[in-house]
């Protein structure tokens, strides 16, 4: 294990597992329908003198345990992908889920890459304060909120508020337990 190092291990095994993931997602997601009536179109002159087009108020479908997965698993990715795909394709919420494709392998190597230094497979990486800060206190901030959604005073609940936090308080811990691990010295004997 030494030789192969989680830093290479885990960027190959997980971002298989986000391809697996996302082709699932798209492979069983119903296709898009109109909430306009059927029978609309042969009525049209009627609408015109009256109530107007019957609409069914719409909400997003919660999400299926495979997009929880694929979400909470590369939740840096995803959130990463989603800065980028709201610049090129505001209205199609699927370029995110293939572009975070593209990001898993970055962000599973940081995290190979901190176990091996941990484990004594590499040497430890060392950041200066300032790359601490700006890592660190937003997640730092990222984890109060999250931690702060999750009580029973949050009343804006969906279907899938738990699953988000729970994942953001994750990987935030995560983030901030990286960032103080690269500022620990190391004892030379």
């Amino acid at each position: 294990m030494k030789r192969i190092g989680l830093r290479r291990l885990l960027p190959i095994v997980f971002t298989l597992v986000q391809v697996l993931l996302v082709w699932f997602t798209l492979a069983h997601q119903p296709r898009a329908s109109t909430n306009v009536s059927r029978n609309s179109a042969y009525r049209s002159v009627a609408y015109q003198e009256g109530a107007g087009i019957p609409m069914e108020p719409s909400e997003a479908p919660p999400l299926k345990p495979v997009q929880k997965a694929a979400l909470i698993l590369n939740l840096p990715a995803v959130l990463l992908a989603e800065l980028i795909a709201a610049v090129l394709s505001p209205r199609n919420g699927m370029v995110a889920m293939y572009l975070s494709i593209a990001f898993a392998p970055l962000v599973w190597y940081a995290v190979g890459r901190w176990i091996d230094g941990l484990l004594g497979y590499v040497d430890r990486l060392r950041l200066s304060r300032t790359l601490r800060g700006l890592f660190g206190l937003p997640s730092a901030g990222v984890l109060c909120v999250s931690l702060a959604g999750l009580t029973p005073l949050y009343h804006h609940r969906m279907a899938d508020t738990y699953w988000g936090l729970i994942g953001l308080v994750v990987w935030s811990g995560l983030c901030i337990a990286i960032m103080l691990s690269c500022s620990a010295r190391r004892v030379t004997e």
